[in-house]
């Protein structure tokens, strides 16, 4: 498609992602009722994300790695702050990350990645691609963004998600000094590793690569808007 520019000219126009408004409301203890009565009589299940994190404003390691239901939806109570501790992936190849996850804007730094895997041995081992998400599939993933991540070691991975399938990622970023991807990279990404049938919509990456992708290492039949 193209629209008239100054005399005259074809001017190409470029595709923008769609966007639509969303309402999450962060819950701590029980999930609140959605029946069509009482507080929240006009929202919906999806619209209730548990909160990450044990108070206003804070959130751990820990708290992370509290999130074992791969079909929850969760929100970050707050900043976390690795230390270079090596992250275990939430998600893996025989069990993906399904749900929804919102960073509130907040920050996770000093994460180490490990090598990551894009095989499982076993149907019940834990192996995933390397990232903050391992592997994930039908998930989204929103507002959220990486400090001095270390992704020197990622062989097969990203630092929001190693692999993603029809999967949204958006207002996502990755701001490092530290060096993304190692000689033995095969599929590795400042946001994500690998993504198929999925969309990364404003997302960006500063850290430096090497046989690495600045955004993504591979993608296939995806789609990227306003990202650098």
């Amino acid at each position: 498609k193209t629209i008239t520019g100054p005399n005259g000219t074809n001017v190409p126009t470029k595709k923008l992602a769609d966007h639509k408004g969303y309402v999450h409301i962060g819950y701590a203890g029980a999930e609140p009722v959605t029946d069509g009565t009482g507080k929240y009589k006009n929202l919906a299940p999806e619209n209730m994300y548990k909160l990450v994190g044990s108070a206003a404003g804070t959130a751990t390691v820990a708290d992370l790695n509290g999130m074992t239901n791969m079909t929850g939806r969760y929100m970050l109570r707050g900043n976390v702050d690795f230390g270079n501790a090596e992250h275990t992936p939430i998600g893996t190849i025989n069990k993906p990350f399904k749900g929804k996850f919102d960073g509130m804007f907040r920050t996770i730094s000093n994460m180490k990645l490990p090598a990551g895997s894009n095989t499982a041995s076993t149907s019940s081992s834990t192996e995933s691609y390397a990232g903050l998400f391992g592997n994930a599939s039908g998930a989204e993933i929103m507002n959220l963004g990486l400090k001095e991540a270390d992704l020197s070691a990622v062989i097969y991975g990203g630092g929001i998600v190693g692999s993603a399938n029809s999967t949204r990622i958006s207002a996502v970023y990755n701001e490092s000094s530290k060096k993304i991807g190692t000689d033995a990279g095969v599929q590795v990404g400042g946001i994500a590793g690998s993504i198929e049938s999925s969309v990364i919509d404003q997302a960006y990456n500063t850290a430096p690569i090497s046989n690495a992708g600045g955004i993504v290492g591979t993608f296939k039949n995806s789609q990227l808007y306003a990202v650098y």
